[in-house]
Order: structure tokens, then C-alpha cells, then sequence
């Protein structure tokens, strides 16, 4: 009998190591893994422990740039509370999906900023004890004290009403999952997609005059302006190549096992006749 539960706890050691042999991909470890880095007094980057977020701390105030999910929006919560001290927290969300608004409720009596969802859209996504207190809908500029933090609404991309966040002063472009380096983009139809909004937003910001040296995906590892070409061009493809050339040209890509594959985008695609030649 011992032989046999000791044979059942390998079997069930060997099936677990293979899972996370097999299934955690480089973009998945990342979704997982929390890195803090920080740049400089002003800025902390939180990568992983689901969507990334950004802390920025101006002389006066602060902003905190999506607070994640479950425990990961605990550890945050903790972290950023010890760096702000009594300086007044606003919270600014990139998009409703949960990984990046999960942790609201932790920050009673902070402002909360979103793209303009309203609160019937916002609660098919969240809790009702997440829900903003501000909805942005035009270009919005906060003063930290010796920096200043751009709201900019880019509309229906990844979701309805995505935000971006700029920070001129350290030259640092938040995009939430707008971008995420070096994984597949996530199409989810309830989210209300725009793919060629999409594409257009990453072209005209890679494009754009502003001086942009550090990208912050919605997931992933820090970026640069270069890599919004990069995510530009799988639209492109998607939109113009038929499924077999796809496969062959993103053989690599389409084998992470990440949030949604490419194959799950490209019948997105071809459901909503987006392009199609």
C-alpha cells in the first residue's frame, strides 16, 4: 500500500514538472514572475505577477499604473505603500481586464482612472469594488510635482477604450496590452476589438514626435519604440496573408502556449472579414 501512494505522489511529481516544462513558455514565465525594476527616484516598473504596472513618484503626488489580481495585487499594494509614504496616490488603468484592475479596492480613498467604459461595460469585466472613480475620454494631464503624467485615450484597440500613459519628462510610454513584447496580442470578441484601430495606434506611436526611449508593455519585458513597428507588422500579416503562408512565417510564434494563440486570432480575423483581400 505505502508502495503505491509513494508511486502516486511521483506520478503526480513527474505530470507536474512536465507542465511546467511543457506549458511555461518564455511570454508565460513572464506573466508569472514578478521583476522590479527601478529607474531612477522617480519610476518603478513591477513586471509579471499578471499585467504589468509602473509607479511613479513626483514631489508632491503619485501614480500607480494597474494594480494586477489576487495575491500579485497584494504584494503590490504592500510594496507601493512603503515608497509613497503620505503622498496622495492616483490610480490610473490602462484597460478593464482583470490582471491589471484586480487590486483597485486596496486603495480606498485613491482616485481611479479609466478609459471610458461605464459602469455597465466596467462590471462584465470587475467587481463592483473596482470600478473608477473618473472616466477619461480626451487627452488628460496630471502634475506629480516635477513631473507630469499624459492620459491619452486611443480608443478601441485591445478592448473598447484602451489608455496610454506618457511620461515626457523620463520619456517613457506606457501602453498596456495595447503592446505586449514578444507575445501573441489577445483578441477576445466581448472585449470589442478594433483591429485595424489597432495597428494604426502602434504605427502612429511609433511614429510619433514624441520622444519615446522606454516602452512598457501590458505584458512582457521593457521595450522600445522600435518593437511598436514590430507588433504593427503581425497585424499587417494577419490581415493580408492567408492562414498557410501565416503558419510558415509565424511557425515560432504560433507554438507559445500563451494567452491566445495566433491561430484563435487569425479566425478572429476571418469571422470579422477584417481586410480581408
Amino acid at each position: 500500500m505505502k508502495k503505491i501512494i509513494l508511486y502516486s505522489i511521483l506520478g503526480v511529481l513527474a505530470i507536474s514538472l512536465g507542465w511546467l516544462t511543457v506549458d511555461l513558455s518564455p511570454s508565460m514565465r513572464s506573466f508569472i514572475k514578478l521583476r522590479v525594476i527601478e529607474q531612477g527616484p522617480n519610476i518603478t516598473y513591477y513586471l509579471g505577477n499578471g499585467g504589468n504596472s509602473g509607479l511613479i513618484i513626483g514631489a508632491n503626488e503619485a501614480v500607480l499604473i494597474d494594480t494586477k489580481f489576487g495575491s500579485f495585487s497584494k504584494k503590490l499594494h504592500k510594496s507601493v505603500i512603503k515608497k509613497i509614504g503620505a503622498k496622495k496616490l492616483t490610480i490610473i488603468n490602462t484597460h478593464y481586464h482583470t490582471d491589471h484592475t484586480g487590486g483597485n479596492a486596496l486603495y480606498d480613498g485613491s482616485a481611479i482612472l479609466s478609459g471610458n467604459y461605464g459602469e455597465s461595460s466596467w462590471l462584465l469585466e470587475n467587481d463592483v469594488n473596482t470600478l473608477p472613480s473618473q472616466w477619461i475620454k480626451t487627452d488628460t494631464t496630471l502634475d506629480l510635482g516635477g513631473i507630469s503624467i499624459e492620459i491619452i485615450p486611443v480608443g478601441a484597440n485591445h478592448t473598447k477604450q484602451d489608455l496610454f500613459v506618457y511620461i515626457p519628462e523620463e520619456n517613457v510610454l506606457f501602453t498596456g496590452d495595447v503592446y505586449s513584447h514578444q507575445t501573441h496580442p489577445v483578441i477576445k470578441e466581448g472585449s470589442e476589438p478594433n483591429i485595424e484601430n489597432w495597428e494604426n495606434t502602434l504605427k502612429k506611436f511609433a511614429n510619433s514626435d514624441r520622444s519615446i526611449e522606454q516602452v512598457v508593455p501590458g505584458h512582457g519585458d521593457l521595450a522600445t519604440k522600435t518593437d511598436l513597428y514590430t507588433a504593427a507588422a503581425y497585424f499587417a500579416d494577419l490581415n493580408l496573408l492567408s492562414k498557410k503562408a501565416f503558419k510558415r512565417k509565424y511557425k515560432r510564434w504560433y507554438k507559445l502556449p500563451f494567452m491566445a494563440t495566433s491561430e484563435k486570432n487569425w479566425i478572429y480575423i476571418q469571422n470579422h472579414n477584417v481586410k480581408n483581400p
